[in-house]
């Protein structure tokens, strides 16, 4: 009977043991059967991104008397990280920042004995708790791309505008812009800046540009104007050059082409003879065309034949075969507008000097009467035109 109630309480604590054993925390709780019991969540994201941000959620069950876990007694398998705890009575939070090392498998152990129980019972003393697995995938870190187009024009006057395209690209997306008017620094020169958005372009306008004459001018653009979701900054930039060029002030031409008249020559004639004149033609700037002809000179008190000749910029009028009444005020008028200038100015209108027509009075030449000397002459006498003798 002694060894059967042996048997008996034996058995008894077999199924207690037993009954323990099966209410004890499964998967990711083990228990050193101290009475106090730690268990840990799962990952709050089975796929992070390098360089990103992960928690667990520890809870302690049974008799806690006093949680003693810190930092180092989180073992991160396969991968580094930034490690802190919080939160208060039995629950606390682990957070993990600024994950590095890709791949699958990766977990985190606590060690034993982070919590005590009222007897001196130390959490999972004799294994350490493993969380579930999850993977690290590659960070993006791939920056934004600036790139500066123009200028537009690329030749200007002082005091003109230039406009530039700030354009901004990324692999994965930009996430902000932040391009401002002290990170565009204007080399060689000074201006107003103006901003203006279209997407992920700026649109960079300059006006009332000022520097000496000259090439080599161009823009910078800080680096860090824009960033994408992984905290990537963009690059500087410098842009091509424009140049400023001397700004000639052009004077209009309102000076038409002058035409004086020289001659006649020669200012007295008789009728049937010749008169020259000549046309000459000046301009401050310079003659584009003459258009003199023979319609455009009027003869006044006479008639003839009129021939123009010459070249560069005068004309020669010959005027032949002259007819009229005899005395002077014979001249010439041309007309306006028979020479023009690259302006369009056209010469003015002009009247010439006179000359005179005179009577022909040459007496026609009669031949001379034989005198018959007298009988008391020589045969070659003649008389005296004073005596007759």
């Amino acid at each position: 009977m002694k060894k059967f109630n042996v048997i008996k309480k034996v058995m008894s604590i077999l199924c207690v043991l037993t009954i323990t054993i099966m209410t004890l925390p499964i998967g990711n709780y083990v228990s050193a059967l101290t009475g106090v019991y730690l268990g840990i969540s799962a990952p709050s994201n089975y796929n992070p991104t390098a360089g990103s941000t992960i928690t667990f959620t520890l809870s302690y069950t049974g008799d806690v008397a006093n949680i003693m876990i810190g930092t180092g007694s989180v073992v991160l398998n396969g991968f580094t990280a930034n490690k802190s705890l919080s939160g208060t009575g039995n629950t606390r939070t682990l957070t993990l920042t600024n994950l590095q090392g890709s791949g699958s498998g990766k977990s985190v152990s606590i060690t034993g004995g982070t919590a005590i129980s009222s007897t001196g019972d130390l959490s999972n003393s004799a294994n350490s708790v493993i969380s579930g697995t999850f993977t690290i995938t590659p960070g993006d870190t791939v920056a934004p791309v600036l790139a500066i187009t123009g200028p537009n024009p690329n030749s200007i006057k002082a005091g003109q505008t230039v406009v530039y395209v700030a354009k901004y690209t990324d692999n994965v997306g930009i996430a902000n812009i932040m391009l401002g008017n002290g990170s565009i620094i204007l080399n060689g020169f000074t201006a107003n800046k103006s901003i203006a958005v279209s997407g992920n372009d700026r649109i960079i306008t300059l006006t009332n540009i000022q520097g000496a004459v000259g090439g080599s001018k161009t823009i910078s653009i800080t680096g860090g104007t824009a960033i994408d979701a992984a905290g990537n900054l963009s690059n500087a930039a410098t842009s091509l050059p424009f140049t400023i060029v001397q700004n000639v002030v052009v004077v209009p031409d309102s000076v038409p082409p002058v035409l004086t008249i020289t001659g006649p020559n020669p200012n007295t004639i008789y009728a049937g003879q010749t008169v020259t004149y000549i046309a000459n033609y000046a301009d401050d700037v310079g003659i584009a065309n003459i258009m003199l002809g023979n319609g455009s000179i009027i003869l006044n008190g006479f008639t003839a034949n009129i021939r123009i000749s010459g070249v560069n910029n005068s004309r020669t009028i010959t005027l032949t075969n002259i007819q009229g009444a005899i005395g002077g005020s014979k001249y010439i008028s041309i007309t306006g507008g028979t020479a023009i200038d690259a302006a369009g100015n056209l010469a003015n209108a002009a009247t010439s000097l006179p000359f005179s027509i005179i009577q022909n009075t040459t007496p026609p030449v009669t031949p001379e009467t034989p005198q018959t000397p007298p009988a008391n002459k020589p045969a070659d006498w003649i008389p005296n035109p004073n005596t007759g003798k």
